[in-house]
């Protein structure tokens, strides 16, 4: 017994494959916008050296400070942010990357299995992700609020190289679905599922 949530959507020419190689093999660290993925402004060490973002206990930060509604990251990560995956970052702090609105696409570790409310909000021009584990391993994030999700914002979420577009089948092998992984996952036409999803989080159709 299945049931399928479904409309229709062009997959084909959204696809990232081809490119794919490139952004697995990117070291961490910052590079510069657009689509070229080969020319690295600062190290991961760099940016952490230079202040610009900050680790404690695998928590990644930038210097967002709510008093102010300032993030004075925001002038320096302008480009492709790759994380890294090492297991020093687990997760992505409140308000982690908030108004790190020159960021234009991230690249997420499965190393990273946790994400903190408002920690993609106000990134403006963030247009892909690129999340390096599967459907499954997507499915059990840890995602404290819708704003813990990049798809919240508009832009477009990979999942190991594949769009999160187009017909979506649930792997027999997912019993659980976290909240909020796929709010806002506008280029999903259809979802299937059997009789072995026994739960479903909060949120998870809002803007599909």
């Amino acid at each position: 017994a299945n049931i399928v949530i479904t409309s229709s959507f062009d997959k084909e020419n959204n696809s990232v494959m081809e490119d794919y190689d490139i952004i697995r093999s990117l070291t961490p660290g910052l590079y510069q916008p657009g689509t070229d993925y080969r020319h690295q402004l600062y190290t991961w060490q760099e940016l952490i050296d230079n202040g610009v973002v900050h680790v404690s206990n695998g928590v990644l930060t930038t210097n967002y400070t709510e008093a102010t509604d300032s993030n004075s990251s925001t002038n320096t990560l302008n480009g492709i942010l790759v994380l890294p995956g090492d297991g020093s970052v687990t997760s992505i702090g409140f308000s982690g990357l908030r108004q790190c609105n020159l960021i234009t696409e991230l690249i997420i570790p499965t190393q990273v299995t946790n994400v903190k409310e408002a920690a993609f909000y106000q990134m403006d021009n963030l247009t892909k992700t690129f999340y390096k584990g599967n459907l499954t391993q997507w499915c059990a994030m840890d995602l404290e609020h819708y704003t813990a999700t990049p798809c919240w914002n508009n832009t477009v979420l990979y999942l190991d190289g594949e769009m999160l577009g187009g017909d979506i089948e649930i792997p027999s092998n997912i019993t659980e679905i976290n909240k909020h992984v796929f709010f806002g996952a506008q280029y999903v036409t259809s979802f299937s599922f059997g009789t072995t999803l026994t739960h479903l989080g909060e949120n998870n159709f809002w803007g599909c």
